[in-house]
């Protein structure tokens, strides 16, 4: 870094930034502007919270001119829990995601589709990481066997306890997805959202700029955008029939 002269650094889900900057970060802050985005907790299967907002951030913080939050929820909890100075509060930086413009608009859809009689059908996209509760959306198919689900997702940290291969037969795995526009929008009803935690997803807020309707567990950033009045937020995420 040094060597690159860089006016500025920002850390985004990077494990090696945080460390050279935990490590480095006195002597790297005095010829370069540190900085650095985060999006949410991770939560293992206690309960316990871990990833960069923890110990990385805890390392690092003091170095950094500046920290962006995609939700207010994370910030007031960084806040609370580190029971921040007024100097380390005025670091941290609420920055709502900016979106591209979307062609698509589905607006309606739901009703055009019940209107011709086509299958209730939801569309679900996300990580396969236990964190996104794919067991939820399994537990939702067979209590809705009349209710198709078209699922778009990959694993990526190998923690599912799900097993993929043995599935309701109405839940469809559709494979990976480059973007949200280039989902058969016209084909589904609503979006469908499970999480155990989140920043605010980008996947809701695109759903929500379609015109689909969005049911998604209440947690993280999520109730900034999908309230009772912009759609359906679920409270009890455990709870299959919420």
């Amino acid at each position: 870094l040094v060597e690159l002269g860089p006016r500025r650094v920002i850390v985004v889900n990077s494990l090696l930034g945080w460390q050279v900057i935990g490590e480095a970060g006195d002597r790297l802050a005095k010829v370069m502007d540190l900085g650095a985005y985060l999006f949410t907790w991770e939560v293992d299967q206690h309960g316990h919270r871990y990833g960069f907002p923890i110990g990385p951030l805890q390392q690092s913080l003091e170095h950094l001119s500046w920290v962006l939050l995609d939700s207010e929820r994370l910030r007031t909890e960084l806040v609370e829990r580190y029971l921040m100075p007024a100097a380390a509060r005025a670091r941290l930086h609420f920055l709502r995601t900016p979106l591209a413009d979307f062609g698509s608009d589905v607006t309606g859809g739901l009703e055009r589709r019940r209107a011709a009689g086509e299958p209730l059908r939801a569309l679900w996209a996300a990580r396969f990481d236990r964190s996104k509760r794919f067991d939820i959306v399994v537990e939702v198919a067979q209590m809705l066997p009349e209710m198709q689900i078209w699922a778009w997702g990959k694993p990526v940290l190998s923690d599912l306890d799900v097993y993929l291969d043995d599935l309701p037969p109405n839940i469809r795995l559709m494979g990976v997805c480059e973007s949200f526009d280039q989902l058969p929008l016209d084909d589904v009803d609503f979006l469908f959202y499970t999480s155990d935690l989140d920043g605010i997803p980008n996947v809701v807020m695109e759903g929500a700029q379609t015109g689909l309707p969005v049911v998604a567990s209440a947690v993280g950033g999520v109730p900034e955008v999908i309230t009772p009045e912009t759609g359906y937020p679920v409270v009890d995420v455990d709870d299959p029939s919420a």
